[in-house]
């Protein structure tokens, strides 16, 4: 067991607390001893102690119950809250000595284990850094596969390439280019713009030609399948 389980700060001029000169006129010096024990238990107990644990304390001091409830009760050195009793002091105390602790600890880990702590933070890192390429990747694909500004148009322009790879006939993007410089000279009109590129999509054509006004597309969320494609 550690040394500073045995230990807890005591001020030194605690005896000229009003709470405490009280307590010594009314109980002598025998009440500055039971409150001292009462204290030591309270760390022992981690700053807290059910009242129901009342009988057990006196047993221990060798005391009745009433001598340690006027201790407890009469002179404001002790809080109450929901079926147990503390010291504000204690409670304060301990809490200093427990942050420390931790630090102690953790920079004793830092010290002993600094393989384990440095792989910690380089995959932390790696992860944060892992992170920050995926959404500056995900950021070029969206720019890189924004080939029309009209984005009603363009997602119908991203099928008719995804078909087109489906067919083994992928474009480049010089032929991308050309394709929608073709698109324009065919029709500035946003509707008939996309019917022509949906009748390639459904005659499985490679290339963008004007409209057969027979076979126009009604459809504007055309979901891509094989059997949509002629192999010929």
């Amino acid at each position: 067991m550690s040394k500073e389980a045995f230990y807890f700060s005591h001020d030194y001029n605690a005896r000229n607390d009003p709470r405490l000169m009280r307590l010594v006129m009314k109980e002598g010096m025998e009440g500055v001893g039971i409150y001292w024990c009462i204290i030591e238990m309270l760390y022992e107990q981690n700053g807290s102690i059910p009242l129901s644990n009342i009988e057990g304390i006196a047993f221990e001091l060798h005391l009745d119950c009433e001598r340690i409830k006027n201790v407890l009760q009469k002179y404001d050195l002790f809080k109450f809250k929901d079926e147990i009793f503390y010291s504000e002091s204690v409670m304060r105390r301990l809490k200093v000595r427990n942050k420390k602790s931790l630090g102690a600890r953790t920079s004793a880990l830092k010290r002993w284990y600094p393989n384990k702590y440095n792989d910690a933070n380089a995959m932390r890192t790696q992860s944060e850094s892992n992170a920050i390429k995926e959404r500056k990747g995900k950021e070029r694909k969206e720019e890189k596969n924004t080939y029309i500004e009209d984005s009603d148009l363009n997602f119908i322009f991203l099928k008719f390439l995804e078909m087109r790879k489906k067919i083994r006939k992928p474009a480049s993007d010089y032929a991308i280019k050309l394709l929608i410089g073709k698109l324009n000279k065919l029709s500035s009109d946003k509707s008939t713009q996309t019917a022509i590129i949906e009748q390639s999509i459904v005659k499985g054509w490679q290339d963008l030609f004007p409209l057969n006004n027979s076979h126009i597309i009604k459809t504007n969320n055309y979901e891509l399948k094989d059997s949509d494609f002629s192999k010929g």
